[in-house]
């Protein structure tokens, strides 16, 4: 059986971002690329149980496209998010989430994925 984590924690997190918009005024798309990197310590309040570090990416990018006279978008959304955390413990945890939705011209959404995977041992 699986443990319950009720430990309540003091978190510190450090990291960068990388953000970037590029529009494109003769055909009016708009490009945005986001990227983070960021570093985590989870000590436990009251000194007991493992202290947690992880390392976490976030990447979001986006595409949109007016047509149709502006009358409609063309949308494209990916992101895809990564985090690995190991416990003074021993123990592991990774996790990770991808989607991807898109939109066509008819503003119909002809994709919709979405993926989650998370390990603990």
């Amino acid at each position: 059986m699986a443990r319950r984590q009720t430990e309540l924690y003091t978190t510190t997190n450090t990291g960068q971002t990388v953000e970037h918009f590029t529009y494109f005024e003769e055909t009016g798309a708009l490009h945005y690329h986001l990227t983070a990197h960021i570093t985590s310590v989870a000590v436990p309040l009251d000194g007991n149980g493992p202290t947690y570090t992880s390392h976490s990416t976030v990447i979001d990018s986006d595409n949109i496209r007016a047509v149709k006279g502006g009358d409609a978008l063309v949308v494209t959304d990916t992101d895809l998010d990564t985090a690995v955390a190991e416990g003074s413990d021993g123990s592991k945890a990774y996790f990770q989430t991808h989607a991807h939705l898109t939109y066509n011209a008819n503003g119909v959404q002809t994709v919709d994925f979405d993926a989650t995977r998370m390990v603990c041992t």
